[in-house]
């Protein structure tokens, strides 16, 4: 499976650790983390054996007893069971780093994250690296959201630059069109960088990966 539309940061809420405090409709406990991160591979795509289902089923009952809930207070009774969501959250965050677009990686602290790769010596590097490095340096860019983003379709059909959670140019008739407002984008931010006395990030510029375009899914005809 490809990501055709991703964003930097939290994938899930954040927790806290083993032996921490709890901090009630704030941070999830480590039994609710682990049963968040285990959902966030069922939405990305990864299939359940009938056993981890049956598990999650039994989880979701002493984790979500009612709806809405106060988040950061349930945890689950049975250390067996504890036990079993914990590892099975562990297999399911392994699949997930490997769900990662070229360029970015999957971490799991105190929740599940994509960060850009900082390797800008790498065979490509991602706009997003290069961005958190000027701003690691004191500088943030007036191009560097536009440079980084994905190339999207909305629901009426027009396209819109952004990421998966934000538009930040558009609506366009066409998704080249919304490329090209990226590919506009970039070449003002490598001016910027060039500008602010950031001429190794600039020259990273001819590694930075293609604008990504998520593909409109086929539609299908009422019967």
């Amino acid at each position: 499976m490809a990501l055709e539309r991703w964003h930097v940061g939290p994938w899930t809420a954040r927790g806290t650790g083993i032996g921490e405090a709890f901090e009630p409709g704030v941070k999830r406990t480590p039994d609710e983390l682990n049963f968040d991160v285990v959902g966030l591979s069922r939405i990305l795509g990864r299939r359940q054996t009938t056993a981890e289902e049956m598990l999650m089923r039994r989880c979701q009952g002493e984790l979500r007893p009612t709806d809405p809930r106060l988040v950061g207070v349930q945890t689950i009774p049975d250390a067996d069971v504890a036990r079993q969501l914990s590892e099975l959250a562990e297999v399911a965050f392994a699949w997930i780093a490997g769900q990662a677009p070229v360029g970015y990686e999957f971490v799991r602290g105190d929740a599940v994250e994509l960060r850009p790769l900082m390797d800008l010596g790498a065979e490509v590097v991602t706009v997003d690296a290069v961005v958190e490095v000027a701003a690691g340096r004191g500088d943030a860019l007036a191009a560097d959201r536009l440079a980084a983003s994905q190339v999207r379709r909305s629901s009426t059909g027009d396209w819109y630059a952004g990421d998966a959670i934000c538009n930040w140019s558009g609506p366009y008739p066409t998704a080249e069109q919304a490329a090209d407002a990226v590919r506009a984008a970039r070449v003002e931010l490598v001016s910027q960088l060039a500008e602010a006395g950031h001429d190794d990030l600039a020259a990273t510029a001819t590694r930075w990966p293609d604008v990504v375009t998520q593909q409109p899914e086929a539609v299908t005809p009422p019967t």
